[in-house]
């Protein structure tokens, strides 16, 4: 019977202590069996305070479980998105840990952006695998102390907290039931206790309660630490060091002044297999988190179990007691008698004598514990290994050079040592030379030196992230159930293996093969990563196409970059497209070439005209026949600290990269757009909506900031604001009333979703303000209603019904007026499951001459993932100016007071129209007041109060009709009152803009005068 876990290692963060320090605090942790998880959702979901907290004052082994790397979070640093910032945000996680002494593990899940509630987040994760990876967590790190960051209910804020929270309850138990989850190969463990944190959500800014005294969390039901304590190791309070690491998370913006003073967290006690009286002073409270616990694991343990725990601590405090700052040698020394007791603790577990009960949950401790004191051991004796190749990047079939050394600081007397190299299937070492190393002044710590060639296999894959290997599925990544083992980036496929004997006692250590080279700035060590030999990066990635009848030729550019030598080697590069297109040429020939040298390829595609609608994939490959795909490859990068460039090749600190497909998605999109106005744009943050646009014959000017501010917008038929332009562009914010003055005086401004900080800034033409939380529709399939659906944002030039929003990806929209004034028309409405009617995402309003409108919908997701129905709606947005002149001309047509109008006629008056809304009961004029206006009714009705001898004549003007004709003509005094008898929208022809019109237009004049003698007659 064996026991045994191949490749049990250590986390990135726990190897190799080499200050005194560190050795300090792990050395403190080899006492204990206290391991503390904290379940989180996000990168920098942890309590940071408590991280520091328990490894440093304990020196327990503290492990926040993530479960997703952060990908739709916000990038406040760099462009980073998905899965490059989820690569980044692991970095920054290590970067925190290495301060506050903690380590980072993950679920297999992907963010996927905000949601609501748990439900729509379970949904998408599903409850099952939840559970089941917190349940794979808490068994890989086996705690007596398991603390929920979130509690499961709508307190935690974002939905993928809530769904984390609940999940965390179910797992505590599943987690000790060996009948569930057998799948994952690891033994049950019961966790002695699960508290829950009371820090629910918050963001950088906000005014929060938190490390603040809370009375409403008495004592005998809640653990309060104060993490204010000193640490006098480093001199720090706890929660000093707990904010120099949460800073490390840059890309989110955090930014916390390290100060001084009592700072609380508290902890409720949700589920105890442990009696404890309140209140309770630590979250070792009726546990005993030292080594002798493990006396308290159920059955017959190994014979002198007890014993051997004793000695076993007690060559924990003899190497504590010998810990010196000048010479920590003689504490190894010490060590070595209590790793020899463990080894020989675990051949009794594997030969299973005595055991009553399954005994790999005891042996997963013991592994775990004798590989930290080889490296605290190692780290005393002053002894290190390394392997350092001759470059970072090499390519498949290539050979690379490695240097394996063993260091000897301190000149400790070594029996034996041994190397050996750790390689995937297929590579080989094609020699191994074994080198001098002569004693001697400089030079008497280098131990053991052998420089190997290594061949790597010629089917050897590119590099990148182990959970991006495979493609993921939309919510999930592809991770293989039964030995995922929760990993930030995984053991290094190539490593140096280091044993030693010393003094009758065996010693490994285990280090990854780097390349360490100095730069400009800084110095760097980066993991060996294997290339293509080729890449192939498309100049544009996505194309988005009209539908029409005649052809399309399309110019294709790719860059190809060699990664790897192969003087003489020639390939062919060809591109596979869908059945019926064809390209020009039908291949391209690379020649051979240098590593790092990049050269063009060029093609022309060819599509058939009347391609119906619909997504089209154009494949790269390389080779003859059928080749082999060409894969882009895209590195993310670290920058050194202090560097105001941004990384490069050259200058980063840590290196990945992603590695897909080289292909180009032809996107066929069947939507009209008017072609005949000019549009100005202001970008916003993070969008990528323009780019969709420019085969749709569009004349979009993007605005700077100094034309924001100077140029004549009048030239534009309309402008569209970006994403959050308002926030991000302080040009935009001090010219707002420019923009407003440019609605009214007959332009169309369309504003796409702002956040906080736009409201109440009279940036909009009439009030309105965000709900708090803001409106926001996450389901992106939520049902929606059209609430005008003959409002020309809804006809014209295409006709927008429900089925235009099948197909949404991520959500509907985000930050929905909450409140608006009526003089807004909402034109569409949806809502999330459970939730009322949200209408605040489309409102349009005339203002002045011209029209307003605020689109919450997430058109910039939707166009650059190719939506059908999104194009079409963007197009009615941007055709809004011709539909509105459109209808107006028609709306006068049909009045007989202008009926005899021609086209070229009715549009030099629809030019001068203007919109007006008011509410029931409100007068449009008084009887006797100067006359200035035309009034027409498009909704609603307006009764006319006459006063007259005999008394009071009224009637009532509804939808069609025209009041004050006169009044454009002659500023006459008013024959009656106008009231509004219910909300009334009007449209409006000022008598001044009207008299310089038909100064222009005579023959305007001349109709309009045949009309009133004809009323007139009539009457």
């Amino acid at each position: 019977m064996s026991f045994i876990r191949p490749g049990l290692r250590l986390t990135e963060g726990e190897i190799a202590p080499r200050r005194v320090d560190q050795l300090l605090y792990r050395m403190r942790g080899l006492r204990l069996i206290g391991n503390v998880l904290h379940v989180g959702t996000h990168p920098d979901d942890e309590d940071a305070g408590l991280m520091a907290y328990m490894s440093h004052k304990y020196g327990a082994r503290t492990v926040y479980w993530s479960a997703t790397r952060g990908e739709g979070g916000q990038n406040r640093l760099g462009q980073y998105t998905g899965e490059a910032l989820g690569i980044y945000r692991t970095w920054e996680s290590l970067a925190a840990r290495a301060i506050d002494g903690g380590e980072s593990i993950y679920g297999p899940f992907f963010d996927f952006g905000f949601s609501k509630n748990g439900a729509e987040a379970t949904a998408k994760w599903g409850r099952q695998e939840l559970v089941r990876e917190i349940v794979r967590a808490i068994r890989l790190v086996q705690p007596q102390v398991l603390i929920a960051r979130f509690a499961g209910e709508p307190s935690d804020g974002h939905g993928q907290h809530q769904a984390v929270g609940s999940a965390t309850l179910e797992a505590f138990d599943a987690a000790a039931d060996a009948t569930l989850f057998p799948e994952l190969g690891l033994p049950a463990w019961e966790t002695p206790k699960l508290y829950e944190s009371t820090g629910g959500d918050w963001q950088p800014g906000e005014e929060t309660s938190l490390g603040k005294l809370r009375p409403e969390f008495p004592p005998d039901e809640f653990l309060r630490i104060d993490t204010g304590e000193l640490d006098p190791i480093v001199g720090l309070t706890y929660q000093q060091q707990a904010w120099i690491a949460f800073n490390c998370h840059q890309t989110q913006a955090m930014g916390f002044l390290p100060k001084r003073g009592s700072f609380y967290y508290y902890h409720k006690l949700k589920r105890s297999r442990v009696v404890t009286k309140p209140p309770e002073n630590t979250f070792y409270d009726g546990l005993d988190p030292t080594l002798l616990g493990l006396l308290k694991y159920p059955g017959v343990c190994p014979a002198n179990f007890a014993k051997t725990l004793e000695a076993v601590r007690a060559s924990v405090d003899a190497g504590l007691a010998h810990l010196h700052p000048d010479d920590p040698a003689a504490a190894g020394g010490a060590l070595l008698e209590g790793l020899d007791l463990l080894c020989r603790l675990r051949t009794q577990i594997d030969s299973g004598m005595g055991a009553t009960h399954d005994l790999r949950a005891l042996a997963h401790q013991v592994d775990y514990k004798i590989a930290c004191f080889e490296e605290v051991i190692v780290g005393c004796l002053g002894l290190e290994a390394e392997c350092i190749a001759d470059r970072a990047h090499v390519g498949a079939g290539e050979s690379v050079g490695m240097i394996a050394r063993l260091w000897n600081s301190r000149g400790v007397r070594i029996d034996a040592s041994h190397f050996k190299m750790i390689l995937p299937t297929g590579w080989i070492v094609e020699n191994a030379a074994p080198q001098d190393c002569p004693s001697g002044s400089g030079v008497a710590s280098l131990e053991r030196q052998v420089d190997y060639q290594i061949k790597v296999a010629a089917d050897a894959p590119p590099t990148t992230p182990y959970w991006l290997r495979e493609p993921r599925g939309q919510y999930q990544y592809t991770t293989p159930r039964d030995s995922f083992a929760c990993e930030a980036f995984g053991s290094a496929a190539i490593a140096l293996e280091c044993e030693l004997m010393i003094e009758g006692h065996k010693l490994s250590l285990r280090r990854p093969a780097l390349q360490r080279e100095p730069f400009a700035g800084g110095y760097r060590e980066l993991r060996l990563s294997v290339l293509p030999a080729v890449s192939v990066k498309p100049q544009i990635c996505s194309f988005y196409l009209p539908v029409r009848r005649d052809h399309y030729d399309l110019d294709l550019s790719v860059a190809v970059r060699r990664h790897v030598s192969h003087p003489g080697q020639a390939s062919q590069l060809w591109i596979k497209p869908p059945e019926g297109w064809s390209t020009i040429p039908q291949l391209v020939d690379l020649p051979a070439g240098s590593q790092g040298e990049t050269s063009a390829a060029h093609f022309r595609l060819t599509i058939p005209g009347r391609t119906v609608a619909g997504r089209y994939r154009i494949e790269y490959r390389l080779g003859s026949g059928d080749g082999r795909p060409a894969v882009t490859l895209d590195p993310v990068w670290m920058g050194a600290p202090g560097l105001s460039r941004p990384p490069d090749a050259s200058s980063c600190v840590r290196e990945t990269f992603l590695v897909k497909a080289a292909n180009v998605d032809v996107h066929m999109i069947s939507a009209k757009f008017t072609t005949g106005c000019r549009y100005g744009y202001v970008r916003g943050a993070g969008e990528e909506l323009l780019d969709a646009l420019s085969n749709f014959g569009l004349n979009i000017h993007i605005m700077n900031d100094e034309e924001i501010g100077c140029l004549d917008l009048s030239d534009f038929d309309a402008i569209v604001i970006g994403p959050n332009a308002y926030l991000i562009r302080e040009e935009l914010r001090q010219n707002a009333g420019r923009f407003l003055d440019y609605v009214s005086r007959g332009g169309t401004l369309i504003v796409q979703y702002q956040a906080y900080g736009f409201e109440l800034q009279g940036f909009t033409p009439y009030p309105f303000d965000y709900s708090h939380p803001h409106d926001r529709v996450t389901y992106p399939d939520a049902p929606i209603t059209i609430l005008e659906p003959q409002h020309p944002l809804m006809t014209h030039p295409n006709r927008i019904t429900e089925e235009d929003f099948a197909g949404w990806i991520h959500d509907r929209g985000l930050y929905f007026f909450g409140e608006f004034d009526n003089r807004y028309t909402a034109i569409l409405g949806c809502n999330d499951p459970g939730e009322d009617l949200k209408r605040g995402g489309l409102l349009a309003s005339g203002y002045g001459r011209g029209a307003f409108v605020y689109v919450g919908y997430s058109l910039f997701r939707q166009i650059p993932a190719a939506v059908p129905g999104a194009f079409r709606l963007l197009a009615n947005l941007m055709a809004l100016p011709e539909a509105l002149l459109l209808e107006r001309m028609e709306r006068l047509g049909k009045l007989s007071f202008f009926s005899s109008l021609s086209d070229e006629q009715l549009m030099a008056v629809a030019r001068i129209v203007s919109e007006r809304f008011e509410t029931a009961g409100s007068y449009l004029c008084r009887q006797g007041d100067a006359g200035q206006e035309l009034f027409i009714v498009t909704k609603g009705e307006v009764e006319i109060i006459k006063q007259t001898a005999t008394g009071t004549v009224s009637r009532r003007a509804s939808e069609g009709q025209v009041i004050g004709e006169f009044a454009i003509l002659a500023d006459i005094p008013r024959t009656a009152d106008l009231r509004a008898l219910t909300d009334v929208r009007l449209l409006v022809i000022s008598g001044l803009h009207f008299r310089a019109l038909i100064r222009k237009y005579v023959e305007i004049a001349e109709s309009v005068i045949r009309q009133l003698v004809t009323k007139l007659t009539a009457e």
